[in-house]
């Protein structure tokens, strides 16, 4: 049942949460489920980001139908449910009708609670013992501490890698074969994990044999010598010697008929984190556990960046006059010997009959034109690659719920072994 459909029917008030906003409708809901060991309650809370939930084990009620459970016994105060971090009010009503010959009355009594309970996060766990060392067919008892003491939600899953080994059920870890198993203690609030090692051997069996050794040798040796000049006699006797025989007697047990029994267990575990990837991981309720994560890109990322250059756009031709100094020659004469200045020269001076005369170079000033060729540029945003750091990439991992079935044996002299009976084994016949 959502929590829209529990506002419809007013069971319960606006659920927020610590800053003052409303949990999502929709997707926040009630779950109750029959197991194996009762009738579990599951509340799921989305508020914003963060999504969590609490199992309660609802060992008071006897059935369970829908979002709805009854009792067995009556006049048995109801154990009081967890509370979301927001504070909830509850209504209680209890009506009494006592009847006899003659009284009658009715008493009802309406008392309004507000409980305020803060949720306390599961931050560890460790077990009573990290090695087991069992031989098959022995039990042995462990348990779990949550940490804090005050953790809200409290429960575990207990779990076996190798259930051909060793398996575990109500705290109970038995031996069942030869060989090494891992047991596996989760915590359902934080998933926090213990691990128990199980060192598992097989039972020595003896064997009886008997050898009996009788060792018997009898040997009789007479010797006679007879001297012709003497005529003495002489015999010698040796003593007996003892022949040892030796006899071999086993004995075997003598073999039984054996009836085999079997049992299916289920164990339910977690898988270990799956390898980091980047691809997004689908969150399915009740089935995988998702984890996100931003690392640092160890890469370089290009990018391209417009930087403002010089291009060449084209051509033009340009025509200048350009000055140039040329000398105009000039003939002079003169008494007086001409002199060169620094704005006039003489050359090719002559004297006769008394004057003197030269050739004067008067320096001119004329413009040529000029006609080149120039380029023509203009400043454009022109882009540019360059590499920068990758920043961050976010990945996923995920453990996922696993489910495994298993058929143990085992085989008894007895056809109604109530030991293994009451441990779950079911007699199937005789044993090949």
């Amino acid at each position: 049942m959502t929590l829209k459909e529990m506002y419809n029917k007013h069971l319960i008030l606006k659920v927020k949460d610590k800053d003052g906003k409303e949990c999502n409708s929709d997707k926040s809901y009630t779950e109750i489920t029959n197991t194996t060991e009762g009738y579990k309650l599951k509340v799921n809370l989305v508020c914003g980001k963060v999504e969590d939930y609490i199992i309660v084990n609802l060992s008071d009620y006897s059935t369970c139908s829908s979002n709805t459970c009854v009792k067995v016994v009556e006049n048995v105060p109801a154990k009081e449910e967890p509370k979301c971090e927001t504070p909830a009010k509850t209504t209680e009503t209890k009506t009494t009708t006592k009847s006899n010959t003659t009284k009658t009355s009715t008493k009802t009594n309406t008392t309004t609670k507000t409980n305020t309970t803060t949720k306390v996060a599961v931050t560890g766990i460790s077990v009573s013992t990290s090695t087991l060392n069992l031989k098959v067919g022995e039990t042995a008892k462990v348990s779990a501490v949550i940490t804090p003491s005050n953790a809200t939600n409290t429960n575990v899953m207990w779990s076996s890698n190798n259930a051909k080994v060793a398996t575990v059920s109500n705290n109970t870890v038995k031996a069942v074969g030869a060989g090494t198993a891992t047991i596996t203690v989760t915590a359902l609030d934080g998933n926090k994990k213990a691990t128990i090692k199980v060192n598992v051997t097989e039972t020595k069996k003896t064997q009886t044999t008997t050898k009996t050794e009788t060792k018997t040798n009898t040997s009789t040796q007479t010797t006679t010598k007879t001297n012709t000049s003497t005529q003495t006699t002489k015999t010698e006797t040796k003593p007996a010697q003892t022949q040892q025989t030796t006899t071999k007697t086993e004995t075997k047990p003598t073999q039984t008929v054996k009836y085999l029994y079997k049992k299916t267990i289920t164990n339910t575990y977690y898988t270990d984190w799956s390898a980091w990837q980047t691809e997004p991981i689908k969150q399915v309720d009740g089935v995988n556990i998702v984890e996100k994560k931003d690392f640092a890109c160890e890469c370089k990322v290009q990018i391209v960046v417009p930087v403002p250059k010089e291009v060449k756009v084209g051509t033009r031709t340009i025509t200048k006059q350009v000055p140039k100094t040329v000398y105009e020659v000039r003939t002079g004469s003169s008494k007086v010997k001409p002199t060169n200045t620094n704005t006039k020269t003489y050359r090719n001076i002559k004297y006769s009959n008394g004057v003197y005369t030269w050739e004067e170079l008067t320096p001119v000033t004329i413009y040529q034109p000029l006609t080149y060729t120039e380029d023509i540029y203009e400043t454009r945003m022109v882009p540019e690659i360059r590499e920068v750091d990758g920043g961050t990439v976010t990945k996923y991992r995920e453990q996922v719920l696993k489910t495994e079935t298993q058929t143990l044996t085992k085989t008894s002299t007895s056809k109604n072994d109530t030991s293994l009976i009451n441990d779950g084994y079911k007699y199937v016949g005789v044993a090949n």
